[in-house]
């Protein structure tokens, strides 16, 4: 466990949140990972290590608005968020023959959606705690709050794992309030990929936490009815929140994630 003067220690420094591409030598497939809405693609490093040892080469993406202050954030919107996803895409296809996307929350749900525009080289999706429905308990609000705010006095590893995935600067109050059509255009998107689900027809891995804070369990559900395609998994991780995995389910995660990319190994 986290001691409090180490968590409020980490508030207190400035922690960078770049965009990375690692391209392997001779690599004909590139992992390109997509994160969610005031995300940080520092949350992919370990599985985009993995997959560059594997062979291939690595990407994740820093979306326009993030990575900085909240009146960046609150200044950009959905159109700048899906233009330069598929805008990256584009570019990597003139170079890489396999794409495989892997995103988190609205970075799964860019990810379906620049699949339903290009498809051609996007081989395989990757889409973890994708809210297809959304929720909110007492858990996810007051640990938004304390991330928001920058008020973290606390041994919470939901909210310390919220704080790590955070990439948008300490804000305030009234700053927020800028914050709320960046959240209309998150409910425009949901919308916009429901619809879609059963033009999917390339392979797909499915993880979803079963304690999400922000992720209702019909998620799951629209999974099932609508994504009739036979080459589908779905793993579910029984202790695992949004943001936070528990050790017993990173394992699990990180092994799904290693199944699902060895069928594009370029090694074979």
């Amino acid at each position: 466990m986290v001691k409090a003067m180490s968590v409020k220690y980490i508030f207190n420094q400035r922690v960078e949140h770049k965009p990375f591409y690692k391209p392997y030598k001779g690599a004909k497939a590139i992992i390109i990972f997509i994160h969610g809405i005031l995300e940080s693609p520092n949350q992919f490093k370990s599985l985009a290590d993995y997959a560059y040892q594997r062979g291939f080469s690595v990407a994740a993406l820093l979306l326009p608005g993030h990575g900085g202050s909240g009146s960046d954030f609150a200044n950009t919107n959905l159109l700048e968020w899906r233009l330069y996803v598929e805008h990256y895409i584009l570019g990597m296809k003139k170079r890489y023959k396999t794409i495989i996307l892997v995103g988190h929350s609205m970075g799964a749900l860019l990810s379906l959606d620049s699949y339903f525009k290009i498809r051609r080289s996007i081989k395989g999706i990757i889409l973890i705690g994708m809210p297809l429905y959304v929720r909110f308990n007492i858990r996810g609000l007051i640990g938004g709050l304390k991330v928001g705010f920058g008020v973290l006095r606390t041994r919470d590893c939901y909210t310390l794992a919220a704080f790590k995935a955070s990439s948008i600067q300490k804000t305030s109050f009234w700053k927020h309030i800028y914050w709320i059509p960046r959240y209309l255009d998150l409910f425009i998107l949901i919308k916009v990929v429901r619809k879609q689900l059963d033009n999917i027809y390339i392979p797909t891995l499915i993880i979803q936490s079963a304690k999400d804070e922000f992720v209702s369990i019909r998620s799951i559900k629209c999974f099932e009815d609508k994504m009739k395609q036979s080459d589908k998994g779905i793993l579910i991780l029984k202790e695992s929140a949004h943001f936070y995995y528990s050790p017993e389910d990173t394992k699990h995660l990180r092994m799904a994630f290693k199944q699902f990319i060895e069928q594009y190994n370029p090694s074979k």
